[in-house]
């Protein structure tokens, strides 16, 4: 079930915010980000005349992670894209996106391996397989010579 929302953002003074911001919504991995929230093709956008604030309106597929995506994926883009300083001592972001990568290759390693609560035969390791991947990455990246 689809539920009609409403999204505001407003950016920081600054020098193409807007572009930056625009340009990742729009490349191939901020639309497989969106769509995993809300049906892409029917998002309405609209942009102050100054490109200080944007509105969304969108049709949510699921809230739940709508608000993840807001508060992991929004704060990502604000790190990398918005912030002034860009990825200048960012080290607690990263550790703390590490921890939470780990968090979720643990779960997945219990509710998988160990719980098996509702699991078929076609239950996949995927849940232990992409939260490993994303750990690994994230690792690599708090401690890269940037933060």
């Amino acid at each position: 079930m689809e539920k009609e929302m409403l999204v505001v953002a407003k950016f920081k003074e600054g020098e193409g915010k807007f572009e930056k911001f625009m340009g990742f919504m729009q490349s191939p991995e901020g639309l497989a980000e969106r769509a995993k929230v809300a049906v892409v093709e029917k998002t309405v956008a609209s942009v102050t005349p100054d490109k200080s604030a944007v509105m969304f309106k969108i049709f949510c597929t699921d809230e739940a992670a709508l608000h993840k995506f807001i508060g992991a994926v929004a704060m990502a883009i604000w790190v990398g894209f918005i912030r002034p300083d860009g990825l200048q001592g960012t080290w607690a972001f990263f550790n703390l996106v590490f921890l939470q990568n780990l968090s979720a290759f643990f779960v997945g390693i219990y509710n998988i391996k160990i719980n098996k609560l509702g699991h078929t035969p076609q239950t996949s390791n995927e849940g232990i397989i992409a939260p490993g991947i994303l750990t690994l990455l994230s690792a690599i990246s708090s401690h890269s010579p940037l933060g």
